[in-house]
């Protein structure tokens, strides 16, 4: 069954969602300068068994291990890349 009404707006393609959701920080320019706002990124919002972690070199896919790796430190480095033919992905992460 058609939309008897189109809608004004149109939807976002996939690659602003993904942008959106992988930026960890925004930076905004203003008359007095430019702010940086550091921006959250949930690493385990992925289906269970999707993923493969490497965590300063080390490859795991349990996510406990990766949150107490990760307790308090500092990510210097994140990089999560596109799903295989499989749907899995590799998430890379370097922390101090």
């Amino acid at each position: 069954m058609a939309q008897a009404q189109r809608r004004s707006e149109a939807q976002p393609s996939h690659e602003p969602i993904r942008i959106k959701r992988l930026s960890a920080e925004e930076i905004v320019d203003s008359p007095e300068g430019t702010t940086r706002i550091k921006k959250a990124i949930n690493l385990f919002d992925y289906p269970k068994g999707t993923i493969t972690y490497v965590v300063n070199g080390r490859t795991t896919k349990s996510v406990r291990y990766v949150k107490r790796q990760l307790s308090g430190k500092e990510i210097t480095r994140l990089s999560i890349g596109n799903p295989d033919i499989n749907g899995k992905r590799v998430i890379d992460i370097t922390y101090e």
